[in-house]
């Protein structure tokens, strides 16, 4: 399993998913993971502590903690005795005749969890065929396709009747398994039609084809029946076609909802901030106080000179203020996170998690030898890195898990995905579009001029800390006025292997940009 997963989430988005292991050693209570973003910002971005505060940046990141997916083979799902959609079944038949001694929530959990692993099984089946596709002669991938299209079609089959089954009890409780049971065939028809296209692209093979052309007709004549809004055919408009892609996408939340934890923030250094605010002013009043008892034993209790010498300490009393209180802001950012996050469960409302976050500007000359050494790898690069102008914002978040609690209250889970979407639009809005011609020589004539788009590099350099492993990356986002074009990850021998020495030491922040 990949620890660190990046892509492109619409034009102007950045996502980035960690994966945490849980330690399944029952002593070890907690496990720790830190992780390190630097951004590097080029002169033309325009990006510095003035322009672009770090409230900007928490404003413009959306942080998502949720468990990893439980890990079932298509066979597990139908057949093992820990696998939600048995455990859903089980539960129904047992209450058919004491519909009152049916535990809703855990009902509501278990299919909930169904629908997620069967979304994963599935689509984990296509990656394996699309694989296949490419490397294997169709006598050796045909039939594990054709074994896909039926093992996964036949658990759609099962959970269609527990339908029928839950027409027995509450309403509320027969309609959220037609949510899940439309969830699932929709899932099951997205893939099945992405393989259609690959089929067609990359193979003559008409019988599996057809196959996945009857299993697909099969399941929307099925929502059709069962009255489910997702249906589509050619005398439809396109505000169906709307209302269809909104309800796949209002299903998906509403089944992976199951896996997403509550989070609760708070901004961990205001107190202290309030405390050394309140000791700035406490200096200047001292100064204040001083002044005027040695004005008053200099000059007497009413004179011009002692007017004026009040005054004067009144002007510097405010001044001392404020001095004292950007020095203490700046303490404040060397010993503190910015804010903290509390996880919690949403179904045991239990704490699993705490999440420290800070956010600053650092001088480039400052950087830890592992980032200036990734970050300045090849000639070109590194010759920029070390004479063009950047500025360096840098983001780090320390993880906390509570692996006892998240082993009792959920054996099934292995893991915790950490996905963090970090929008690039404000970052982005001093570029410009612009366009150079570039010649195109033939024989020794210019034979025309084609306009070549300017681009700009803005590099990431990813540093993960934890209990297990340690890796450094770096990424190349190409982006321009009008997003990101793409991103690249630098060559693999570009990235740094490090060897974990334990736990997790957070180190200090790093000192903020003067």
């Amino acid at each position: 399993m990949r620890r660190f997963l990046f892509r492109q989430h619409g034009r102007y988005s950045l996502e980035l998913k960690f994966r945490y292991l849980i330690s399944r050693r029952y002593k070890k209570r907690k496990n720790s993971f830190n992780i390190k973003f630097y951004f590097f910002f080029p002169y033309s971005f325009n990006i510095n502590p003035v322009s672009y505060p770090k409230e900007h940046f928490y404003e413009d990141q959306k942080l998502y903690l949720r468990f990893n997916t439980p890990v079932f083979s298509m066979e597990g799902l139908a057949s093992e005795e820990r696998s939600p959609f048995l455990r859903s079944r089980k539960m129904l038949s047992e209450a058919l005749d004491n519909p009152q001694g049916l535990d809703m929530d855990e009902f509501v959990y278990e299919t909930k969890l169904c629908g997620s692993i069967f979304k994963s099984v599935v689509r984990d089946s296509y990656y394996r065929v699309r694989k296949l596709l490419k490397r294997e002669e169709p006598e050796k991938w045909e039939p594990q396709v054709q074994s896909m299209i039926s093992g996964m079609s036949g658990l759609a089959l099962r959970f269609h009747e527990l339908t029928t089954l839950t027409a027995n009890f509450s309403e509320e409780l027969s309609y959220h398994t037609r949510m899940i049971d439309e969830y699932i065939s929709l899932e099951m028809e997205k893939y099945l039609l992405w393989l259609l296209d690959l089929l067609r692209v990359n193979t003559t093979s008409t019988h599996i084809q057809a196959m996945i052309e009857k299993t697909v007709s099969g399941e929307m004549s099925y929502r059709k029946e069962s009255g489910y809004a997702s249906v589509s055919d050619a005398g439809q408009t396109a505000d169906d076609f709307e209302e269809y892609a909104y309800r796949a996408k209002i299903l998906k939340r509403y089944t992976s909802d199951v896996l997403f934890f509550n989070v609760r923030r708070k901004y961990q250094g205001k107190s202290v901030e309030h405390i050394l605010y309140a000791a700035a002013a406490g200096i200047a009043m001292v100064f204040a106080t001083l002044v005027a008892f040695l004005g008053q034993t200099q000059f007497g209790n009413l004179s011009t000179s002692l007017f004026i010498l009040l005054v004067a300490s009144y002007m510097l009393k405010d001044r001392l203020k404020d001095i004292f209180r950007d020095l203490f802001s700046k303490s404040i950012g060397s010993f503190f996170y910015d804010r903290g996050v509390k996880v919690y469960d949403p179904r045991a409302k239990r704490k699993l998690a705490y999440v420290k976050e800070r956010v600053s500007f650092i001088d480039v000359n400052k950087l830890p030898p592992e980032v200036r050494k990734i970050r300045g790898r090849g000639t070109f690069e590194s010759f920029l890195a070390y004479t063009a102008s950047e500025n360096v914002l840098f983001y780090e978040k320390n993880i906390r898990l509570n692996s006892r609690t998240i082993r009792k209250v959920h054996s099934r889970v292995k893991g915790i995905a950490d996905i963090n979407i970090l929008s690039l639009r404000r970052l982005l809005r001093y570029l410009s579009v612009q366009y150079r011609s570039v010649p195109i020589v033939s024989e020794g004539r210019v034979r025309k001029l084609i306009p070549g788009k300017r681009i700009y590099h803005l590099n990431l350099v990813v540093w993960y800390q934890g209990s297990d492993a340690s890796f450094i990356d770096r990424l190349r986002l190409i982006v321009d006025g009008k997003g990101i074009i793409r991103i690249e990850k630098v060559d693999s021998e570009d990235t740094l292997n490090l060897q974990s020495a334990g736990p997790v030491k957070v180190s200090r922040p790093a000192p903020r940009q003067r």
